[in-house]
């Protein structure tokens, strides 16, 4: 599989610093490995051949980290003068995107999917935009998505009761020009102001994977890392 990827790498960390305070939240070592390091050669095993880093809080560290220590694909980098949101990074990104779908995802999560399977389904169905959801047994951390028999979404329900439901496993395949011209201008989100305010009027596919998941953003998520390295090194 030939593709591209936009990975979220501009976040300020807050909720990590107790745990990693002197790197950005993509550099936190995961068995002496940055996470950023360990996702990108990941995504280069899987086929891609590009990525385009959504870069801002302490973005020097990020480049000069990949600029010493090469990760087996080609790494591109747009960088935030000011904080855009998810999608207004996103956006910016895209501006260096060459396909006319990308893979997003964030640069501090790890989703074990099929993103072959992931990008033909979107490709069939002529989406704008697929989600990869999953199956939890409490979606009340994360709010979930509610799909008809076509797999199509057609609502977000916000964190409600303990209950098992699909969540949004934070990895997207947007068509770029959907992207560029029904998306908003300026500081946005992408959960928020894209998924939420334009499944109504789009085609907003989901896609299902039961793969593991890891999120770093806590110190407590962080600490359970390790056992996701063999995941990661595949």
């Amino acid at each position: 599989m030939t593709s591209e990827a936009i990975i979220l790498a501009g976040g300020f960390g807050t909720r990590l610093r107790s745990a990693v305070s002197d790197v950005p939240k993509p550099l936190a070592p995961i068995n002496g490995v940055p996470f950023l390091a360990r996702l990108l050669g990941h995504l280069a095993r899987r086929g891609f051949d590009s990525v385009v880093l959504a870069v801002g809080y302490r973005h020097e560290q990020i480049l000069a980290y990949l600029n010493s220590h090469p990760v087996g694909i080609e790494v591109r980098y747009s960088i935030e003068e000011n904080a855009l949101g998810t999608g207004g990074a996103v956006k910016l990104a895209l501006r260096q995107v060459h396909g006319d779908d990308v893979f997003v995802l964030n640069g501090d999560t790890f989703k074990s999917l099929n993103h072959r399977a992931m990008l033909e389904q979107h490709r069939r169905s002529s989406a704008d935009m697929t989600v990869c959801l999953t199956t939890v047994s409490d979606r009340s951390r994360y709010g979930s998505v509610q799909i008809d028999d076509h797999c199509r979404i057609v609502r977000f329900v916000e964190k409600s009761e303990v209950a098992a439901g699909f969540v949004n496993a934070g990895v997207y395949v947007i068509n770029r020009s959907w992207a560029l011209t029904a998306w908003p201008e300026g500081v946005f989100s992408l959960e928020a102001d894209v998924l939420l305010r334009l499944h109504h009027q789009s085609l907003i596919m989901g896609f299902l994977s039961e793969g593991d998941f890891l999120d770093i953003g806590t110190p407590e998520s962080y600490a359970d890392a390790t056992r996701f390295v063999a995941l990661l090194d595949t």
